[in-house]
């Protein structure tokens, strides 16, 4: 296939004097463009404005070129004295032109509005206009919201000219008629309403939501006036019905899809679409036999892919497209791929039924892409992984993925050589990867602790950095699981307290304490005692002489005998009886000075009374 070049044929800026924002470009049936977006410029060029248009704040624009010329026909301005910002814009098959988005102003312009009063506060509400196709005239403009903030996201108009919005909404009192659900159950839910052509009436006009927050950012309507929507859900009560998947148990935001019928008041369909990170669906759009296809951002890189044109997740944020097509029977195959095969789209035991008796079900074979009439495939091996499809089959493994749960082992492998899960990552549930268990640590998938030691693989490796295949680390006689949960010792070091006994000798041979080097905090070390003075470790005093083996060794003496000291405890015997006798004496000899003192001063006092002076005695 030969590819042309391109070449730039037309460029311009359209700009005014301050800040201007494009925001979506679309052709018209006549053949025109239409450019939808936000200005704070007065001065674009063939201007028509509508309301109170000034350079203090956004205003939504719209400017047509000619398709041949690309010379501007005509820019229209709408807005108020606050802010507005352009959401959504439509061009109708006569060229006149809806625009929608959200404002603050309370004299945003309104005509023929069934609703004329702005009722937001200071908060935004929805505005819709209709403009005519030469831009210089309002057909209808009208305020659509609560007392709290309405954001428009989406417009469609379908082939009878019925305008349909959505967005979000934080208004208890946003207009709800003929509704699917009439109460704001979350903090933000989706808005659907539906008006006619005159804008003078609503149709219909409901709630969309869960207990979360909910957005819709796309909306499309096929010839039956069924209603499509897309945008991300953080509810996990979002309603759902005939849904392809549940909520994924996350914090994150999962794609939804919703079809309501075209009185608004039912869900035909409804359902969650993502993986366990943020996934949101952009725009979405619908054919004529009804399929449904969607587009959007992705963090997930467990998708539910069928068929994909890139299997993994690249960035860190990547773009998808879904297609979902009818099921009239909801047994899982489309209604256009039942009636292809000879297979009734309306009977849903066809499902499990094999129609070439290959024993593979009708919908496995379609689900991976089998032919449903050939029962050759299946001993074919599409994905080289020593599993015939039948056996694939009978497994429950990916026919088209030789590594069904990705986990780095074959699934023939782990079925036939390592009897492991083949749609397990993890089949012994250790938090380690089947593959890695294989490859790297060279563990046993199938079980959580590879020797048996008591600490699982996942902790040895992890934790406690001891040898997974190895159930005594240290080579102490201990198992690693032994001395960290009974013992509290070391699975790494044979002598945790570094007293020159192995743990378990201390343990089960001495029966001393393996995480202190003196057990009987005697002095001596354990491996002292033990193998230099043949002394007990768990007693201070091994011979029972009320001296400690430590004092004894110091001194010279046999820690084992009792009778060794005797020498020293006679010199102890005859110091504490010296001391005695020393005090004794110094007692008496106390006493006799403080009685002599005494005396002297009784003597001194009898001498002066006997003294005369002048025939006085003194």
């Amino acid at each position: 296939m030969i590819i042309d070049p391109y070449l730039v044929d037309f460029s311009s800026y359209l700009s005014g004097d301050i800040f201007d924002y494009g925001r979506k470009i679309e052709i018209g049936n006549d053949g025109n463009i239409y450019i939808f977006g936000d200005t704070m410029s007065t001065s674009l060029f063939n201007n028509f404005a509508f309301g109170n248009i000034s350079d203090d704040d956004y205003d939504a624009f719209v400017t047509k070129l000619d398709g041949e010329t690309l010379e501007p026909i005509f820019t229209t301005i709408i807005g108020g004295s606050d802010a507005e910002y352009f959401a959504k814009g439509k061009v109708f098959s006569n060229g006149s032109i809806f625009i929608t988005g959200s404002t603050r102003s309370d004299d945003f312009p309104t005509v023929n509005a069934f609703n004329s009063t702005y009722g937001g506060g200071s908060f935004f509400d929805v505005y819709l206009s209709y403009i005519n196709s030469t831009g210089n005239g309002l057909i209808f403009s009208t305020y659509l919201g609560g007392k709290y903030n309405d954001y428009a996201r989406g417009i469609t108009i379908d082939s009878e000219g019925y305008v349909y919005i959505t967005g979000v909404t934080n208004s208890t009192d946003f207009p709800t008629k003929n509704a699917f659900d009439d109460t704001l159950n979350g903090y933000s839910n989706i808005f659907l309403t539906k008006i006619s052509s005159t804008a003078d009436n609503i149709i219909y006009s409901t709630f969309l939501g869960g207990s979360s927050n909910d957005t819709c950012l796309s909306i499309t309507v096929d010839n039956d006036q069924n209603v499509y929507l897309t945008g991300g859900t953080w509810s996990n009560d979002f309603p759902i019905k005939n849904a392809i998947e549940e909520r994924n148990p996350t914090y994150y935001s999962d794609i939804f899809v919703s079809m309501l019928n075209r009185s608004g008041t039912n869900l035909v369909f409804s359902t969650y679409f993502g993986g366990r990170e943020e996934d949101v669906g952009r725009d979405i759009a619908v054919d004529s036999d009804g399929s449904i296809y969607i587009v959007g951002s992705t963090e997930s890189n467990d998708l539910l892919l069928k068929s994909p044109l890139n299997s993994t997740l690249e960035g860190y944020i990547d773009a998808f497209i879904i297609k979902l097509v009818r099921d009239s029977d909801n047994d899982k195959m489309p209604d256009y791929w039942e009636v292809s095969v000879g297979l009734d789209p309306d009977d849903p035991s066809d499902a499990d039924g094999d129609l070439d008796s290959d024993g593979m079900t009708n919908y496995w074979e379609y689900y991976y892409g089998l032919d449903v009439a050939n029962p050759i495939d299946a001993y074919v091996d599409f994905d080289n992984d020593e599993l015939y499809n039948i056996h694939e089959f009978e497994n429950n493994t990916d026919p088209r993925n030789n590594d069904t749960d990705f986990d780095g082992l074959l699934d023939g492998d782990e079925i036939y050589a390592y009897g492991t899960d083949p749609t397990n990552d993890d089949s012994d549930n250790d938090g380690i990867d089947d593959g890695v268990e294989v490859f790297v640590y060279g563990t046993n998938p199938t079980l959580k602790d590879s020797d048996l030691d008591g600490l699982s693989d996942n902790l040895e490796i992890y934790m406690y950095d001891t040898d997974p295949n190895d159930s005594d680390s240290d080579n102490d006689g201990l198992k690693d699981g032994e001395e960290v949960n009974n013992y509290n010792t070391s699975p790494l070091n044979r002598d945790t307290d570094g007293d020159l006994l192995d743990d378990y000798e201390e343990l089960f041979i001495y029966h001393t304490n393996p995480l202190r080097i003196d057990s009987d905090f005697d002095g001596l070390d354990d491996f002292e005692e033990v193998k230099f003075y043949n002394t007990d470790p768990n007693d201070p005093d091994t011979d029972g002489d009320s001296y400690t083996d430590y004092e004894e060794v110091m001194n010279d003496f046999d820690p084992l005998d009792p009778n060794s000291n005797i020498g020293i405890t006679r010199r102890k015997e005859i110091i504490s009886k010296s001391i005695v006798w020393m005090i004794f004496i110094f007692s008496i000899v106390l006493f006799e000075i403080i009685f002599r003192t005494k005396q002297k001063k009784n003597k001194v006092k009898e001498t002066f009374e006997e003294i005369d002076i002048c025939g006085k005695k003194y």
